[in-house]
């Protein structure tokens, strides 16, 4: 059962044959085996599933019906869509002893329930039975069925030393299904090799696998050839080499189209999911969401729970763009479908992609300036969530304990966003799975840096919660983690360094505050001394965000001579951008201060290093000369400063034409160009009430920048 859906004039001869032969008394192991593929046709997924027991008793009686399910099989690969749940039916409908089926039986219940320990115990128990005469092609299959729950235990040694025993045993067998078992461990491999972050052997597995079964007529020998090269595109993402790796992923999708193979219709749905989110990176926006689309187009309305997972996280990774680019109702309404699509879902996957949503509905609500709509939405992560122990739906909570403790931050509501963090942290700490270990380090860095704000200038009690995280890290370091983990948890682990490092320096500890960054430069495996700055600055940019948003200006512009003393040292291309981020914090620092010649100094040093092509870029730019003209700063003189540059005054055009409209003067520019401009006037009238109303300045992050000049 399961098999891909046939055309209907298809199914209507197989039918017509069921009827043909059961007339006759004819051939009932065609006619069984024609009533399969019916079935597959026109039954619902569940309508199988609940089948498949039934089909198993039958087979105990009926040696027609056995063979039957095994002719169905060989011409079928697809028979379940679900990886293990496959290999494990399969292996049920292969064993003719009563003791083995009930064993077969018991491992699917087993993996339909996530059980993987006792997954093992029972493939044991089935290939030590004594009395089951199994074929090589069963016990390669339940052998596969072993290495994989091992696989996710997390026992990558015993997995891996399984699915090699798989392929050494029958690389060369000319048996399709054994080719099939082949194969499929051979993606095991890979997969593991991964984990360990061994990824030359892993891309030279893939190319194994293309060059041993690229050119086979089996639906699943090309499915699994097509998840290779996914896999190769993934690692190639994974290095930067982008047009490789869509070329990969392309080349996956035409195999699959060329087989039409409705077992692997989520690997199509994956490659181009990863494909748009390389042309989003590219800057090929319109590409990539027409990409996106296009999964949700082909897949949408698709019953199997991975093809829904894919096409949930398309829809996330349109959301995310559009929220990108400005269009903030698009992406609302983009996430608002996701929690109507699987709401009432009871599988853990697809509840994961609404938690997810719901967290990126939040982080809109805080951008458009409804904090109170943000906070409403972490609270139903939180209260829908936080009882189902499901280490993806633990992530999520912790993400939205988080983000509500970033959100209180600002409104300098301190003890109830420490009291967020500490909520991650009691829940977590414990937690075996490496992903929780690092949100909890996430947490206790955002404890860390809200401590340095709430307790400035003194910072007392920051050096003990520092301590407290610093031990944490110590605990997981040990762990197996993935490459891409132990990079999060190695920033970490550098900010809560850099942080000690600040601390002890605020205190006037210069001796200690020197001896900890030497212990900083020995501790980590960078290239160069200016890496590890990188992560440095990028924290200390972080620091000045939050006291600025706390209304902490004098500690802020402190911090600021550090980042700039750091700066020094960093070489290499990301000099410039974290340039450009010094500068602005510290402009908007000084804009708060109101000390107008120092802010426009520093605005004219952040516009030497403007990338005239980067979009976040013009909107803090208009941002800047909105707040400065509003402030009391002289349009001509803000007009000397943008106009000299050619590139960057074409970029800026609509702003131009703003200011010289504010200093008198008569403009001639296209009706688009002078609507903008009008709308940036306007911001900087709203800007000026706002401060005859006695309200603050703050230009903000470029992540809540929101206003008309958004269009610039």
């Amino acid at each position: 059962m399961f098999l891909a859906a046939k055309p209907p004039f298809t199914n209507a001869e197989r039918l017509y044959s069921i009827y043909y032969k059961l007339r006759r008394n004819r051939d009932g192991t065609a006619a069984v085996q024609n009533l399969i593929c019916f079935m597959s046709a026109f039954y619902t997924e569940m309508e199988q599933t609940q089948a498949f027991p039934l089909s198993i008793e039958e087979m105990d009686q009926s040696t027609m019906v056995r063979d039957a399910l095994d002719q169905v099989m060989t011409e079928y690969p697809g028979i379940v869509r679900k990886f293990l749940l496959i290999d494990a039916i399969d292996v049920a409908q292969r064993i003719s002893s009563r003791e083995s089926q009930r064993l077969g039986g018991m491992i699917i219940e087993s993996l339909e329930n996530d059980n993987f320990a006792q997954v093992i115990q029972l493939t044991d128990q089935l290939l030590s039975s004594q009395d089951a005469q199994l074929p090589d092609s069963v016990v390669a299959k339940t052998m596969l069925i072993k290495a994989t729950a091992h696989q996710k235990q997390g026992n990558l040694d015993s997995a891996l030393s399984g699915v090699s025993e798989i392929i050494s045993r029958w690389d060369s067998a000319k048996n399709l299904q054994l080719q099939h078992s082949v194969v499929d461990a051979l993606i095991i491999r890979i997969e593991i090799l991964q984990e360990q972050g061994k990824i030359k052997l892993a891309l030279l597995t893939v190319d194994e696998i293309v060059n041993c079964f690229g050119d086979k007529d089996s639906p699943h020998l090309q499915g699994c050839v097509a998840w290779a090269l996914v896999i190769r595109g993934e690692i190639l993402q994974d290095q930067h080499n982008r047009n490789p790796a869509i070329e990969a992923f392309d080349e996956a999708v035409m195999r699959l189209d060329a087989v039409e193979s409705q077992e692997f219709q989520w690997c199509i749905a994956r490659a181009l999911t990863n494909k748009g989110k390389l042309l989003r990176i590219q800057n090929q926006s319109d590409f990539a969401l027409s990409i996106f689309e296009e999964v949700v187009e082909r897949f949408g309305i698709a019953e199997d729970t991975e093809l829904q997972c894919w096409v949930g996280r398309a829809l996330i990774c349109k959301g995310e763009l559009l929220h990108e680019l400005g269009h903030l109702k698009s992406a609302l309404s983009t996430f608002e479908n996701i929690v109507k699509r699987f709401h009432l879902t009871k599988k853990i996957r697809l509840q994961d992609l609404v938690a997810r949503s719901l967290i990126k509905k939040a982080q809109i609500f805080w951008r458009q300036d409804r904090p109170d709509s943000a906070l409403l939405t972490l609270e139903k992560v939180v209260e829908r969530f936080d009882a189902i122990e499901n280490a993806g739906l633990q992530n999520s909570v912790a993400q939205a304990f988080i983000n509500k403790g970033e959100i209180l931050q600002v409104q300098d509501q301190f003890e109830p966003a420490l009291s967020a963090f500490e909520g991650v942290i009691e829940r977590l700490s414990t937690a075996n799975a490496p992903h929780l270990k690092i949100m909890v380090s996430f947490a206790l860095l955002h404890k860390i840096m809200t401590l340095c704000v709430f307790r400035a200038p003194a910072v007392d009690g920051v050096l003990p919660a520092i301590e407290e995280g610093l031990g944490f890290i110590n605990t997981v370091e040990g762990m197996k983690l993935s490459n891409g983990m132990r990079l999060m948890l190695q920033k970490n682990l550098v900010a809560m360094w850099t942080l000690k490092h600040f601390v002890l320096q605020r205190k006037g500890e210069s001796g200690d505050a020197k001896i900890v960054f030497q212990k900083l430069t020995e501790h980590f495996d960078f290239e160069d001394s200016s890496e590890l700055q990188i992560w440095s600055i990028k924290v200390l940019i972080d620091l000045t965000e939050l006291q600025i948003n706390t209304g902490n200006i004098p500690d802020a512009l402190y911090t600021c001579n550090e980042i700039t003393r750091r700066l020094s040292e960093v070489t290499g291309h990301e000099k410039a951008l974290l340039t450009w981020e010094a500068l602005r914090v510290r402009t908007n620092a000084l804009l708060i201060q109101k000390d107008l010649p120092a802010a426009v100094d520093s605005f004219q040093s952040l516009y030497a290093v403007l990338d005239p092509n980067n979009g976040e870029m013009i909107r803090m730019i208009s941002n800047f000369v909105i707040h400065l003209t509003a402030a009391g700063v002289a349009s001509r003189a803000l007009l000397e400063v943008i106009s000299d540059d050619s590139a960057c005054a074409e970029a800026l055009r609509p702003i131009i034409v703003a200011l010289q409209q504010e200093a008198g003067e008569t403009v001639r520019a296209p009706g688009e160009i002078l609507e903008i401009a009008s709308d940036i006037r306007s911001d900087i009238q709203k800007q000026r009430a706002s401060l005859r109303r006695g309200e603050g300045i703050n230009v903000g992050t470029p992540s809540q920048q929101a206003s008309s000049s958004d269009v610039v």
